[in-house]
């Protein structure tokens, strides 16, 4: 299931409460998941209001 036409074929159709599971790629990931943006980001926008609030 690696091309879009094949979700239009006659022959393929899900039904109510069918599960489709897909697995994801090994290639695919991205580096969010191995570098801590979330931490870095949040500590920039502390400083930020903090040296706001000062003012």
């Amino acid at each position: 299931m690696t091309q879009r036409n094949v979700l239009s074929s006659e022959f393929f159709y899900l039904k109510p409460n069918d599960i489709v599971y897909v697995e994801p790629l090994k290639g695919k990931q991205f580096a969010f998941t191995k570098f801590p943006y979330s931490v870095i980001f949040g500590f920039i926008y502390t400083a930020i209001l903090s040296i706001y609030y000062l003012k």
